[in-house]
């Protein structure tokens, strides 16, 4: 039986636009594989827009999906698991959700090229945009419509069954702990309110509370410079971060006109869903986790949790109260609460608490916290394990950049 062809709808944007660059390798399919593996999705092009990168990477994967439709999600499989790359993955699984030939694969693919809870946000996420790229509109039509409340996104949700039968599965296998980073109120809110803002042209309340600490911490230094007194160490408030990084972030004034217009447009490229629209647009059958995910209410009576959850675990002390995702203890949530000490430091680190690319990327801090030799000595063990090296898939360039940073210390005239 031979296969019925796509309706080419970006392959022609992409011969006619990157002279022919499928001809050039001669196969479609190695010409898709050097194009995903070669290429995070949101990095910057010296030679091609954002846009342009994701009409090539949409146009091989049409032209590919004529020739052998599976190649597509078992390419997806391996950027996730071999290459630990996971926009590239999601946006291939968010193409395969919006194409008839490649849906019905997904429940036996998705599952293998998904890791985090955050994967399924931004695929989902993904699949909304490439929906409308498929019914001919350009990103710049989408960015406008969204703007305009033409077509708010988050309202027009488009969620094939296959995707649905897909999703389910791999949300109910999550735990409690891999889901508490992104199912907290406050992180919730904080995604709503950035995307929000930007569509109505505003600041989010985040960062309008950080120039205001910013600026207040300048005219304090004027001041103490005019009295020519010792300045204060405002730990309190910026939670063990230097306050000559901050205020240098924030040196240029920002929220000018043309600043905010452009982020207006750039909304629908923000996190726009949660957890809990994500299991609101399920309809997954309720259970302990996705209740406390959807923040629904305890049962109130032990017959009322039994016909809802199933037998055993009722607590009445929970009755009636509304259900949470416990914030689970990590090094960041650890760090944040008890501030950048050395005592913290120096727990984390004996209790094997923190990561591998969290010790790359906080070597300085771990340095410069005070913590004893011997607890050094043993992060730097954990960091040059062959085992650890290989499972981590760090980049070369992380390494180096921890490296530079432990060398200003040892070396800061240099």
């Amino acid at each position: 039986m031979e296969l019925e062809q796509p309706v080419p709808v970006f392959s022609k944007f992409l011969l006619s636009g990157f002279d022919n660059e499928v001809a050039k390798v001669g196969d479609p399919l190695e010409y898709l594989v050097s194009l995903t593996t070669s290429c995070l999705l949101n990095e910057t092009r010296y030679y091609e827009t954002d846009d342009e990168r994701r009409t090539a990477i949409l146009g091989a994967l049409e032209l590919v999906e004529g020739i052998e439709p599976e190649f597509i999600l078992q390419l997806a499989v391996y950027i996730r698991r071999e290459l630990g790359v996971r926009t590239t993955t999601n946006f291939i699984l968010a193409y395969a959700a919006c194409s008839d030939h490649l849906r019905q694969l997904l429940p036996k693919y998705l599952p293998k090229a998904t890791v985090l809870p955050a994967d399924l946000i931004e695929l989902v996420q993904f699949t909304q945009v490439i929906h409308l790229l498929r019914k001919g509109q350009t990103m710049e039509q989408i960015r406008q419509d969204n703007e305009a409340d033409k077509f708010e996104v988050r309202r027009n949700i488009f969620m094939p069954n296959q995707l649905k039968k897909a999703l389910i599965p791999k949300i109910l296998a999550f735990g409690e702990y891999q889901l508490g980073k992104y199912c907290s109120e406050a992180s919730r809110k904080a995604v709503l309110d950035k995307y929000l803002s930007a569509r109505k042209g505003k600041l989010p309340r985040k960062l309008v509370r950080r120039q205001a600490r910013a600026a207040k911490l300048k005219s304090l230094e004027k001041k103490e410079t005019a009295m020519e007194v010792e300045k204060p160490k405002p730990v309190s408030v910026y939670k063990g971060k230097h306050p000559r990084k901050v205020i240098r972030k924030h040196k240029q004034p920002i929220g000018p006109a043309e600043k905010l217009q452009a982020l207006k447009k750039k909304a629908v490229e923000f996190t726009f869903l949660t957890m809990k629209d994500l299991v609101g647009l399920l309809h997954i059958k309720p259970t302990k986790l996705t209740s406390a995910i959807i923040g629904a209410k305890y049962p109130k009576t032990k017959e009322e949790f039994e016909k809802k959850f199933g037998e055993g675990g009722f607590d009445e002390s929970l009755a009636g109260k509304r259900m949470h995702i416990a914030t689970p203890v990590t090094w960041e949530t650890q760090l944040s609460t008890k501030g950048n000490n050395v005592e913290i430091w120096s727990e984390l680190i004996s209790n094997n608490k923190v990561p591998y690319l969290a010790s790359i990327r906080n070597l300085r801090n771990i340095v410069l916290s005070g913590v004893p030799l011997p607890l050094i000595e043993k992060v730097a063990n954990f960091l040059q394990s062959p085992a650890q090296v290989e499972k981590a898939k760090t980049t070369p360039l992380q390494y180096y950049s921890a490296l530079d940073e432990v060398n200003k210390i040892a070396h800061p005239e240099s």
